[in-house]
């Protein structure tokens, strides 16, 4: 019942921030930096009034608890959607050498978005092993956490050595790889690899052939019947 309500609650909260932010039905975020607060604090009070056996770290450790691990990927993807307009506006003032007040809040606002992102794809691969209900939610969150970290990117040259964002988008990609065979994922992973490609990153095809082309869907029990299910729950 709690973890329902915790939910429940937390629900209302991505539909504000998404309406607020201005993702839906639009591709550019609005920069607010006083209603980002607010609704950061927002997310903060939603957390800080979990019940105990619910409360879970704000980092990345594995906590062999779906329904925690669940929880901490929501609250750790809304920091980073509610932060987001605080990246490329960083971008554009690098650009043009822009300093002050305002580029000190919008350059942590950057940082914060962008922790909460990093956070989310290390945190999150223990909901993604298992083929459930929870890990068909997290796949989309995923995809949009390396999405934005691979946005601020630097390319990397072959002969340098890979940095931390670099190696963790790797293992992304490779994590992200054994859900191409669902309809839904497939032209988005194709472009994401594309994309990663573009920045030195290595991309799904030579993941796959390092594990063999196995995946995490074929070492599961095969039954006709529940797959024939799920995989027409998939596509809703």
């Amino acid at each position: 019942m709690y973890c329902l309500l915790a939910l429940s609650a937390l629900r209302r909260l991505m539909v504000e921030v998404v309406n607020t932010v201005g993702l839906k039905g639009s591709t550019v975020a609005t920069y607010a930096p006083v209603v980002t607060m607010e609704l950061r604090n927002q997310i903060d009070d939603w957390y800080q009034h979990l019940p105990k056996p619910l409360k879970f770290p704000p980092t990345h450790t594995f906590l062999f608890d779906k329904r925690r691990a669940y929880l901490r990927s929501q609250y750790q993807a809304l920091i980073a959607v509610v932060f987001w307009p605080f990246v490329p506006r960083s971008k554009e003032m690098l650009l043009f050498g822009q300093n002050g007040e305002d580029s000190e809040r919008v350059m942590r606002g950057a940082d914060e978005c962008l922790k909460a992102a990093r956070d989310f794809l290390k945190g999150a691969e223990e909901i993604l092993t298992q083929k459930t209900v929870d890990s068909h939610v997290i796949v989309r969150s995923y995809f949009t956490m390396a999405v934005m970290l691979l946005f601020t990117l630097p390319s990397q040259d072959s002969d340098c050595e890979a940095t931390e964002d670099h190696l963790l988008l790797e293992e992304a990609l490779q994590n992200l790889s054994h859900w191409d065979v669902v309809p839904f994922m497939k032209k988005p992973l194709e472009e994401l690899e594309r994309m990663a490609l573009s920045k030195g990153i290595k991309g799904t095809s030579s993941m796959q052939q390092v594990f063999g082309g196995d995946n995490i869907w074929q070492m599961l029990p095969k039954n006709p019947d529940k797959e024939a299910d799920f995989n027409s729950a998939m596509k809703i």
